[in-house]
């Protein structure tokens, strides 16, 4: 019934697809068992299209590095996640936390960071990964602690703490690696741009810190 040849055999269930590669031989048969074909992810199936399924649900929680931002070094960053995907975009609602401490010659700062964001991605599917690239847009407390060690002279001390609210905007590289019907291993990269004032308040002067993040986390479809 068919020519020689090798095809791609899709079948459409209510809520997934399953996917198997079946060659085709003159004068022979080929048979397609369905419990031998790959299950294929939900966000894919919304993606890809023909089941009822409109959109996937998922978690991610994640954890990595930041670069310096007002005058510190690379901090930790802990990040945990809701996504939801549709057939064209991926909506990301993202929460995030972060700390650092340094010593200059003067103080001992500590920060910390928190904020919450949303991310817009379009998904590209290449056999087992999935490449998603966007934007990210958001706000982020930072609250900046300065302590004199003992050894410095008292005329260090008295410097103000710090509480700011910064504007976040960054784009995003992600790269998801399935591990099976529900989870999958996720890589991110980012440039994240702070919007925040100038240490001279009351003017309503901003300025703007470009700096990096990475991640690597796990995530799970609900």
């Amino acid at each position: 019934a068919l020519e020689s040849g090798r095809y791609r055999v899709l079948l459409r269930e209510v809520d997934h697809l399953r996917e198997a590669e079946v060659t085709v031989t003159a004068g022979a048969v080929a048979s397609v068992a369905a419990d031998r074909m790959r299950r294929i992810a939900y966000a894919r199936v919304v993606r890809k299209g023909g089941t009822e399924r409109r959109r996937a649900l998922s978690a991610v929680v994640a954890g990595g590095a930041q670069g310096g931002l007002l005058g510190l070094n690379t901090s930790w960053r802990a990040q945990a996640g809701a996504r939801l995907d549709l057939p064209a975009l991926a909506l990301e609602l993202r929460l995030t936390g972060g700390s650092a401490a340094t010593t200059n010659e003067r103080h001992t700062i500590d920060t910390h960071q928190t904020g919450a964001s949303l991310a817009g991605l379009r998904a590209f599917d290449l056999g087992p990964i999935t490449l998603g690239l966007g934007l990210e847009l958001g706000g982020s407390w930072l609250g900046q602690r300065f302590q004199d060690p003992a050894r410095k002279p008292p005329a260090l001390a008295g410097t103000p703490d710090r509480d700011v609210l910064a504007l976040v905007l960054g784009a995003l590289a992600q790269g998801d690696l399935s591990l099976g019907q529900r989870y999958f291993l996720r890589l991110e990269a980012g440039v994240v741009t702070y919007v925040l004032p100038t240490g001279n308040a009351g003017d309503g002067s901003r300025s703007a810190i470009v700096t990096w993040q990475a991640l690597v986390g796990l995530g799970a479809f609900l």
